[in-house]
């Protein structure tokens, strides 16, 4: 229903107006419409949901953050709700003891993630008519940094769904966490997941307006070295995706390494999707 109401054969701009920053538009209360069929409290499910897409992903950031008096009960209890209702998910990281307690919680939703970023703060300026300077002057500056956090997710989709496309065999794991990411206090690794044949697979994704160069994959590899994740996999795959594509220092290097993969957007959506195999064409 949502891809229906946008159009093919105008631009993301125009689409995002027409749609979401429109009085009328088709997507711009459904949010709303959709928490209201199907959970009480709407008041307090949108605070908690503004808190994560304002950048709260723990627990403790959340409940200060949240306001109308609720105490922390009533907070895991809207945050337990939410993910029932698949709209928001804890995630830890892959290399996580079952015993650590650390989660991240985030928007699973696409279109509710992007509402309660861009749109739900300036409502008041949609309903007066000014959906055209809310995406000058409030989406278009900070859509690349959104896309960033985005990018990642897209990744690990991709990794969940067509790994066997390009990698010995598809991912192991139980369904929503055979792919996930690993985070430190100085290091992120934004994909990994195991295999069917125990390797393990380490992603990094950027989703920027240059060239991807060979100090990635360095970075990537001595974070990989640092984690527990993985460590007794007896072959490793490192991952590159790249909006913009790859330097030359980087294509050349996965010419020598068949465990080093690089794809960008263009390679992901072809089917079967492809690696790149020579010098990524740029893209805008």
């Amino acid at each position: 229903y949502y891809l229906e109401t946008f159009d093919a054969a105008a631009s993301l701009e125009r689409n995002i107006i027409d749609a979401l920053l429109a009085r009328r538009g088709k997507l711009a209360d459904e949010p709303r419409y959709l928490l209201a069929s199907e959970a009480p409290g709407t008041p307090r499910f949108h605070s908690i949901m503004q808190a994560i897409a304002d950048g709260c992903t723990q627990t403790s950031a959340i409940k200060q953050r949240v306001t109308g008096g609720m105490c922390a009960k009533d907070v895991s209890w809207y945050l337990h709700r939410l993910i029932g209702l698949r709209i928001v998910r804890a995630e830890k990281s892959m290399d996580a003891s079952a015993r650590e307690r650390d989660r991240r919680y985030v928007l699973d939703d696409p279109l509710i993630a992007f509402w309660f970023r861009f749109v739900r703060p300036a409502l008041s300026a949609i309903r007066l008519g000014r959906g055209e300077q809310v995406y000058r002057t409030r989406i278009m500056p900070r859509l690349s940094d959104y896309m960033g956090d985005a990018f990642e997710e897209i990744c690990r989709k991709h990794v969940r769904m067509h790994a066997e496309e390009f990698l010995p065999t598809t991912v192991a794991g139980g369904v929503g966490d055979d792919v996930g990411k690993i985070w430190a206090a100085d290091y992120d690794i934004d994909v990994a997941a195991v295999l069917l044949d125990g390797s393990a697979i380490y992603g990094e994704c950027k989703w920027r307006n240059q060239l991807m160069g060979a100090d990635v994959l360095a970075h990537l590899v001595d974070s990989a070295n640092r984690t527990r994740f993985g460590a007794e996999a007896e072959q490793r795959h490192f991952l590159l995706f790249s909006k913009s594509g790859f330097a030359e220092d980087l294509i050349e290097e996965a010419a020598r390494d068949p465990n080093l993969h690089l794809l960008n957007p263009e390679s992901l959506v072809r089917s079967p999707p492809e690696l790149v195999p020579t010098a990524a064409p740029a893209i805008p």
